[in-house]
């Protein structure tokens, strides 16, 4: 069951990661980094990360390079760079995850402008977006007009039935009308109705 306590939305698929910040290096890099990630990963939710020690030679078998000293050089590039860090044995490294790596690099992240109300989501539309279970999407205009015809809690209630409608109705072999587009398109434009009926009373 949906609830209003799932975590705020991001507002796009493209928001910062390793991959934004090895682009540059090329294939080879971000695949040992990967490579990395996936060895050292924690066995349990509670565990710590374990070391990365590869062997150049594996390492260069491993992703067909002709030579050992080439995957050499891009490991002491990602350790350059921060994302590989040495310890105190040999060819021992740890592994940066990217909220750690952006939190020793402020300020060079990719940032998505928003717009003004994208940045509230702790409100309306980071609710309905989590009821949405993700994909919402509501023009400023949309937003102000819902708010203006009725409380959150009206709007958000009504969300929640037309959803259910739409879910029963895909179940049901009946498509029409259920994409989330459709389904916003409705909530907005009952709520617009409920407006203008006032507007006439």
């Amino acid at each position: 069951m949906t609830t209003f306590k799932s975590p705020p939305p991001k507002h796009s698929p493209f928001y910062c990661n390793y991959e934004w910040h090895l682009r540059p290096f090329g294939a080879l890099p971000l695949a040992i980094y990967c490579l990395a990630g996936r060895l050292t990963a924690p066995k349990t939710t509670d565990g710590e990360r374990t070391d990365f020690y590869p062997s150049k030679k594996t390492l260069a078998n491993y992703f067909g390079m002709k030579g050992p000293d080439h995957t050499e050089r891009v490991v002491g590039r990602l350790v350059a760079a921060g994302w590989l860090k040495a310890t105190s044995l040999e060819k021992h490294y740890r592994f940066v995850e990217h909220d750690k790596w952006a939190a020793e690099h402020p300020g060079v992240c990719y940032n998505r402008e928003l717009l003004p109300w994208q940045e509230h989501v702790d409100t309306l539309v980071g609710k309905m977006h989590a009821m949405a279970r993700g994909g919402l999407w509501l023009r400023d205009t949309a937003v102000v007009t819902l708010q203006a015809s009725g409380s959150d809690d009206e709007i958000l209630a009504r969300w929640q039935e037309i959803l259910n409608e739409a879910e029963a109705n895909k179940r049901a072999k009946r498509f029409s009308g259920t994409g989330l587009k459709a389904c916003c398109s409705r909530l907005v434009n009952e709520f617009k109705q409920r407006a203008a009926n006032r507007s006439q009373s």
